[in-house]
């Protein structure tokens, strides 16, 4: 991690975007709008690509509007305040917001876990017990596969077992210079597993002091418009 923390916050975004991408894109004035059928947020909204001061916010409305979506604007620590302030101005309020945490992974702990299961590719049981952990209805799940066939970064698909059953998922990408990982929301039988519920090969036994930094977002959403979104991939 030898990159400087504002290039290597940078990074960590690039590939939290790969990592889960979206069913259409478009780049707009330093902005990656995302489209996604409205499954998750970080799928279907404005996303700063640098640190930007600005946001048009006539043109996003529009193609989001065309879309059938809400406009939602992720908002960075990485971007300036006065994006957060213009957003405001213009009636939108906070959505819901997310952290993400990142160290070095010469610090982590590693070793196999009989329990776990490590997939190149998820099968059908994968994405059977995604559907029923995350409560997806037929066409949610219909989408997310659809999304999840869109990752073109190496990745692979976990599942952890306890008593012969899937208690909790993930799925983890590694790029260039990160790896990252997506648990879903585990079931009381991961506890006391490690930061991720014992999924992790990598992260399953990392000390909390490995974690350097964490960059965090807002998500701001009109207030007129409303839409249910699955929010466990953030």
């Amino acid at each position: 991690m030898d990159a400087t923390p504002a290039a290597l916050e940078w990074r960590v975004e690039e590939t939290c975007l790969s990592a889960w991408p979206a069913l259409q894109e478009v780049l707009f004035d330093g902005w990656l709008l995302r489209f996604s059928e409205g499954l998750t947020r970080r799928a279907n909204s404005a996303n700063p690509l640098r640190p930007l001061a600005h946001a048009d916010l006539p043109t996003c409305e529009v193609l989001y509007r065309r879309q059938k979506l809400p406009t939602i604007f992720r908002v960075l620590s990485l971007i300036a305040p006065s994006v957060d302030e213009q957003l405001a101005s213009a009636g939108y309020t906070d959505e819901g917001d997310s952290c993400v945490l990142y160290g070095g992974i010469d610090e982590i702990e590693t070793g196999p876990d009989p329990n776990v299961r490590l997939l190149s590719k998820p099968n059908p049981e994968w994405f059977g017990a995604m559907a029923a952990l995350q409560n997806h209805t037929i066409e949610q799940a219909s989408i997310y596969q659809r999304i999840v066939g869109q990752i073109a970064i190496p990745a692979s698909f976990v599942a952890l077992f306890a008593n012969g059953e899937v208690v909790a998922l993930a799925y983890e990408r590694l790029t260039a210079h990160c790896y990252a990982m997506n648990p879903s929301s585990p079931t009381g039988d991961t506890e006391g597993r490690g930061m991720d519920g014992g999924l992790s090969p990598l992260w399953r036994t990392g000390p909390r002091k490995t974690v350097r930094k964490a960059r965090a977002c807002k998500w701001k959403a009109a207030i007129p418009r409303r839409v249910l979104f699955i929010t466990a991939w953030d």
